[in-house]
Order: structure tokens, then C-alpha cells, then sequence
């Protein structure tokens, strides 16, 4: 496909629907994160370091910094030369947003499968074909992106085709998640007694279909050859919504951590009260990734819900 040039009747238009889409993921974006906040404070805030709590920090934030710099471009930019450096940076930041969502849930669906050693080569696989291919691609974009001016703003323009390749193969990524994660459900979630797994299960497949979802959206109207320069007008909400889900399904597991840790530091403070302290033992935690033991995840052995933890604690 060649790359869209569009007339000026059209960039008015398009810079106009660009405008508004970025602005409205944008109070999307700042409405979500007003109304997380408090849980990001009590729950995220509190949690040792670890490659979850750096995934989500990066989901969250990242989202912010590429969508004010695009709006920036569009608006206030001064220059080409300035747009095109801004643009590189907005989408490097899209890239590791992008790649840090697709990575909480990836890991997530491992922990649903008891880091089972096949899931975890597959997902594993795709993650790092994912990594390779957002670098190249990321840098192949910045390097043929074009500016052009309007009298109300800047419109970046890219090949609609390299364009479909990434999202092509963000489908395929998202679907093997997808798979995974509904054919893990279909066999536990009648099981389940506990409040937040249904959660972390019906979150993970609403995720998943969302993303695929928006993903063909995407391709299809990129396909559209009428559509011009609106090929693209997709894009940012994806992000967004890629940002928000990613955020609600970690805030849930970082949540179910803060319960956990909780109940672990009340039953060792326990043993300390009752134990002298050569007979002292330790409690293994999880500090890294997977939040929880996977048997938790697994729905086997816990089953007791949040709402009885805060009732504990």
C-alpha cells in the first residue's frame, strides 16, 4: 500500500479527529488513573521491587508521556525537525508500553498454568519475538516518518503497510495469550470459591478479547483504502485501553499480594510471640514476578476471598 498523502481538506479534517481522539484518551486516561490512585498508593506503593511492579509502573506511565507528546506534535510543535525527534520518542514509549502490557499478562497467564514448562516456552518465544520485532519496527518507523504541516497542526504519516504488519502480528500474539488464557479458564473457573482468581481469570479473557478486538479493528480499517489518512485514527485508543487493562488486571494481583503479605506478617509475628527464637522458622516469600504461589493461582488451595482478609486484618 502507498503512504496516504492527503489534500488539504483532508488534513484539516484529520488533524481535527486526531485532536479530538488523543484528547479524549487522554481524559480517559486521567480519569482511570484518578480513580485507581488510592489502590496504586495502598497497594503498589507498599510492594517490594520486582519485574511486576516495574511492568506496571512502566504500563501506566508511559501511556501518559506518548499521548501528550503526540498532542504536543499536533499542536504547539514549532518545527518539523522538532516533531520528528518528539515523534520518536512518543513512539518508543508506545513500543515498551505496548510490550510491558503484553508482559503482565503473559506472565500472568504462566502463574494461571503453574509455570508449566511448554506455556512458558511458548509465551516465552513469542514475548522475545515480540521484543525483536517492536525494535525494529520502531526504528525503521522514525526513521520514514513524514511530517507535514497544516494551518492547525502537524500530521505524521506513515506506510499503512508497515503499519498492518504490526498489527497483524500483535493479533497473533494477543490471540496465543487469549487461547491460553480461556482454555486455563474453561477447566477452573467452575472450580473457583474465591473472589479475586474469578476476577483475575474474567479480567485476563476480557483483556484478551478486547485487545484482539481492537487489533483487527485496526487491520480492517487500514485495509479500507477509502478511509485516506483516517486509517489510522485506531491507533491511540488501542493504546489506551491497552494501558488501562493492563493496569486493572496488575492492580488486582498487586492487591491480592498486599492481602497475602499481610496474613503472612500476622502469622509470623505470631510465631515470634509463641516460639523461642531458636526454633524460629522462616517464611519463603515471593519477592519476584509471579505474586502469588501458582497453587493459589491454580484455585486448588485457596479459597479464601479478599473480603474475609480485610475482615482478618
Amino acid at each position: 500500500m502507498a503512504q496516504d498523502i492527503p489534500n488539504l481538506s483532508q488534513m484539516f479534517s484529520l488533524t481535527f479527529v486526531d485532536n479530538c481522539v488523543l484528547l479524549a484518551g487522554i481524559t480517559t486516561l486521567t480519569c482511570d488513573y484518578l480513580s485507581t490512585l488510592n489502590e496504586e498508593i495502598t497497594y503498589a506503593w507498599s510492594c517490594p521491587w520486582s519485574l511486576g511492579l516495574v511492568l506496571f509502573y512502566l504500563n501506566r506511565y508511559l501511556a501518559f508521556i506518548d499521548q501528550f507528546i503526540l498532542l504536543y506534535i499536533k499542536i504547539w510543535a514549532a518545527s518539523s525537525e522538532a516533531c520528528i525527534r518528539l515523534y520518536g520518542v512518543a513512539l518508543a514509549a508506545i513500543a515498551v508500553g505496548l510490550l510491558s502490557s503484553q508482559i503482565i499478562i503473559s506472565l500472568r497467564t504462566c502463574g494461571m498454568w503453574g509455570r508449566r514448562r511448554w506455556v512458558m516456552v511458548v509465551l516465552g518465544t513469542v514475548l522475545s519475538i515480540a521484543v525483536i520485532f517492536a525494535i525494529c519496527i520502531t526504528i525503521y518507523q522514525i526513521k520514514t516518518v513524514t511530517i507535514e504541516a497544516t494551518p492547525i497542526g502537524y500530521v505524521t504519516l506513515q506506510s499503512p503497510t508497515l503499519i498492518l504488519l504490526v498489527f497483524v502480528f500483535v493479533v497473533m500474539v494477543e490471540s496465543t495469550i487469549g487461547a491460553l488464557t480461556v482454555i486455563r479458564a474453561y477447566h477452573f473457573l467452575k472450580q473457583a470459591s474465591s473472589v479475586w482468581v474469578r476476577q483475575l481469570y474474567s479480567s485476563g479473557i476480557l483483556y484478551c478479547l478486547c485487545m484482539v478486538s481492537l487489533s483487527v479493528a485496526n487491520i480492517l480499517l487500514i485495509c479500507i483504502l477509502s478511509v485516506g489518512g483516517f486509517r489510522t485514527v485506531l491507533i491511540s485508543p488501542t493504546r489506551v485501553v491497552h494501558s488501562i487493562f493492563g493496569n486493572r488486571v496488575m492492580l488486582l494481583i498487586l492487591q491480592q499480594r498486599y492481602y497475602v503479605l499481610r496474613q503472612l506478617q500476622n502469622e509470623n509475628a505470631e510465631a515470634r510471640s509463641t516460639t523461642s527464637p531458636g526454633f524460629l522458622t522462616t517464611v519463603g516469600l515471593d519477592w519476584e514476578w509471579d505474586t502469588v504461589q501458582s497453587r493459589a493461582v491454580e484455585l486448588h488451595e485457596r479459597t479464601v476471598d479478599i473480603e474475609e482478609r480485610n475482615c482478618i486484618g
